[in-house]
């Protein structure tokens, strides 16, 4: 593949690849909105979320092949190093930093909302416990690696 082609090939995936993470940003805000609520909204957000997630890494794979193809290695070293090669005005190396903070943030976004979810998921199983009457220090297993019978307590309905 020559340079002008491999220019704008890449840079076609790429402004696509900017675009699709963009709305991915978009996605995990509203997730992140979403979240302490119980909606129908959230498996919709999260239905667009692995969609958007699945167009993104097919844009990853194209962006390897063709990367492969011009003789460069599928790493980011690889990329940097063909757009080096193609590019001779810096357009395509803006886009792909931009693009590499575009899924930066998306990571960040994520992990705020997972621990979103995890708090929800603790205050959850500390007011069960306190329903079943157990402890937070009980195991779930034993120390044979067997599940462990005595961890069901007394419910507040039976004290």
């Amino acid at each position: 593949m020559n340079k002008k082609d491999c220019y704008t090939s890449l840079g076609k995936i790429l402004k696509l690849s900017i675009r699709d993470t963009l709305s991915l940003n978009d996605l995990l805000t509203e997730e992140k909105k979403l979240l302490p609520s119980e909606s129908d909204l959230l498996v919709n957000n999260s239905d667009e979320k692995s969609a958007m997630i699945k167009q993104l890494n097919h844009y990853h794979n194209e962006i390897s092949a063709l990367v492969t193809s011009c003789g460069y290695e599928p790493s980011n070293d690889g990329i940097e190093s063909c757009i080096t090669w193609c590019d001779q005005n810096n357009i395509l190396r803006k886009k792909w930093h931009d693009f590499i903070d575009q899924v930066r943030y998306c990571q960040s976004m994520n992990q705020v909302n997972g621990c979103i979810v995890d708090n929800g998921l603790r205050a959850v199983k500390q007011a069960l416990s306190l329903l079943y009457g157990q402890t937070n220090s009980q195991q779930t297993y034993n120390a044979y690696g067997q599940e462990d019978q005595n961890g069901l307590g007394r419910t507040i309905a039976k004290v």
